[in-house]
């Protein structure tokens, strides 16, 4: 079974707020899908948090999602913003800068990444996480990661920023 990739690279995506996720859906897609976002993306201002919903600048259900060398950026750390990435099955995010993400969705929530417990297994390397997760309430933080299969982080930093583990299966 041959494997279908798209690519996106070289984008700016900036005040999207289309409702669910605000930049890029990967939705739906079969189980040779490859999805991979490269090469200075940036997502600016994306989304808005209204009436307690949840969004997302970019989903993926796609089986192999990499995001590599992009940012996303927030101009005013005070506001509520969307989350920047949720993963439901697998990905690889490297050399990703996230600043200014924060948000309050209630307990057990990510405001840079959300790995929710069905995703995996999951890498990231040297990122950095930038004023991520601050002041979002119980169990909220930079990276939130579910009980999913094996995560991997490495070569990461964390400035400002908090932290969630709630995950047995560290590799």
């Amino acid at each position: 079974q041959s494997s279908e990739r798209h690519e996106i690279q070289n984008s700016s995506f900036t005040g999207n707020s289309a409702p669910g996720a605000t930049a890029i859906l990967i939705d739906e897609f079969d189980d040779t899908t490859n999805i991979l976002i490269h090469g200075n993306c940036q997502f600016i201002d994306n989304g808005k948090f209204v009436n307690g919903d949840i969004t997302d600048v970019i989903v993926s259900s796609a089986k192999k999602f990499s995001i590599l060398d992009s940012s996303f950026k927030f101009s005013n750390p005070s506001s509520k913003s969307p989350r920047a990435i949720k993963i439901l099955k697998q990905a690889t995010i490297k050399n990703t800068f996230f600043s200014n993400v924060n948000g309050n969705y209630g307990e057990n929530q990510g405001t840079a990444v959300y790995i929710p417990d069905e995703a995996g297994p999951i890498t990231i390397d040297d990122c950095i996480f930038s004023d991520c997760g601050n002041n979002c309430g119980s169990n909220n933080a930079a990276i939130f990661i579910g009980s999913g299969e094996s995560i991997q982080i490495s070569n990461s930093k964390f400035n400002f920023s908090s932290f969630v583990f709630s995950n047995k299966h560290f590799t």
